[in-house]
């Protein structure tokens, strides 16, 4: 039967006497009341459990962290991710502090930069971090990918020159453009944006795709910088001195990459031996 638009509802009591005819036990009037309590206990649960929710959104989206917080939480990540094997000592104490003030956004980072002989340091930067094989700049900007701050993604420099000889420009356009995160992820603190981490910068050699030349992450580089206020962040590894990547990149790619990023130098033995 059609509904008439024009026919106002009937309130609860007004459908309850068209019942009036039916009677009901004592059994059946108990039965409807538990099943009636039941449902509005679970309604009651999922609104508990949606304001806990929320709340934990709230908390992770729009509070930050202290340099302590972020501290502890980094330290959790580095037992779980790398059981025993990530050591912070005097060759990484460094470079962890000023990491976990960085995705504090504490502004003690300047200064305690400063005071490490990192050039020009600045919270509205990116991160690269610089040093010989195996001190353990990878497993650092691991450690830190997922953050309170900005979470990023992470792509090694020779992926993408393989990719790049394989497809052209249309197979790295991705990595010049704003990275989505998946919608209320809990796994990145439901930040709907993530900033970009290339590892092995320099190591990715010179790749041609249809007989064409082409730097690619000095393409990257380039193409984040122009479009630094959409795209976000740019961070990254290398084993290369500042003067080794001037060398093996242009002069304007070096000096786009030294106005985005903060240059830290993490030293030590090669820990994988």
């Amino acid at each position: 039967m059609l509904k008439n638009p024009n026919q106002p509802e009937l309130s609860l009591p007004e459908v309850l006497a068209s019942y009036n005819h039916i009677e009901l036990t004592e059994d059946e009037r108990l039965s409807a009341l538990i099943d009636a309590k039941r449902k509005k206990e679970a309604l009651l649960k999922d609104q508990a459990r949606e304001r806990r929710a929320a709340e934990t959104r709230r908390k992770l989206v729009e509070v930050g962290w202290t340099y302590e917080q972020t501290k502890e939480y980094m330290l959790y990540r580095a037992r779980n991710l790398f059981e025993d094997k990530f050591k912070i000592d005097q060759d990484n104490q460094l470079a962890f502090d000023l990491l976990c003030h960085y995705f504090s956004n504490s502004k003690e980072f300047v200064s305690l930069a400063l005071n490490a002989g990192v050039p020009n340091p600045s919270l509205e930067k990116g991160l690269l971090l610089a040093g010989n094989w195996g001190t353990g700049k990878t497993w650092m900007m691991r450690l830190f990918q997922k953050n309170n701050r900005r979470v990023y993604h992470v792509v090694e420099a020779k992926d993408l020159a393989i990719l790049y000889k394989k497809a052209g420009d249309e197979a790295i356009v991705q990595y010049k453009q704003k990275i989505k995160n998946a919608f209320n992820d809990p796994s990145v603190f439901f930040q709907t944006e993530a900033a970009l981490c290339v590892e092995d910068i320099g190591a990715e050699d010179v790749k041609g795709n249809f007989g064409d030349k082409s730097n690619i992450v000095g393409d990257i580089v380039e193409g984040r910088y122009v479009n630094k206020c959409l795209v976000g962040w740019f961070h990254g590894t290398t084993n290369y001195t500042s003067e080794q990547l001037k060398e093996y990149y242009s002069g304007r790619v070096t000096s786009r990459l030294r106005e985005s990023v903060n240059l830290i130098e993490l030293g030590g033995p090669d820990r994988r031996k």
